[in-house]
């Protein structure tokens, strides 16, 4: 998507860029798959703690997933864009260098505290 290939050239561009990297890639989705089965139980517990003697718990179990999957994305997203721009741009730090004459706000406001 972010190369804006087609389905299939995406395909075999992501089988390129997994190449000898497989094992890792696998245990970042294992990650997130593990963390956001823990989080939907968790969400799922406590909007059923909540709804417990409702007539409908089949909609506060749906309720929290969708509170899991709110939780989680933002989480995933990440993850995942750090797996591809690691495999794409490898020599890239994933942050980028601060500017040392750039001067911060906290410092100046410290500066004046003490």
């Amino acid at each position: 998507m972010l190369e804006r290939l087609g389905a299939r050239a995406a395909m075999r561009r992501s089988r390129e860029l997994v190449e000898g990297h497989r094992k890792d890639v696998f245990l970042v989705l294992v990650n997130i798959w593990i963390r956001t089965g823990i989080v939907w139980i968790l969400c799922t517990l406590l909007i059923g703690a909540f709804a417990s003697g409702t007539a409908h718990p089949a909609l506060a179990i749906w309720f929290g997933g969708v509170l899991a999957a709110a939780f989680i994305t933002p989480y995933a997203a990440h993850a995942l864009n750090v797996v591809y721009y690691r495999l794409t741009e490898p020599d890239q730090p994933l942050l980028p260098k601060t500017d040392p004459a750039w001067d911060s706000v906290w410092r100046e406001h410290d500066a004046t505290q003490s």
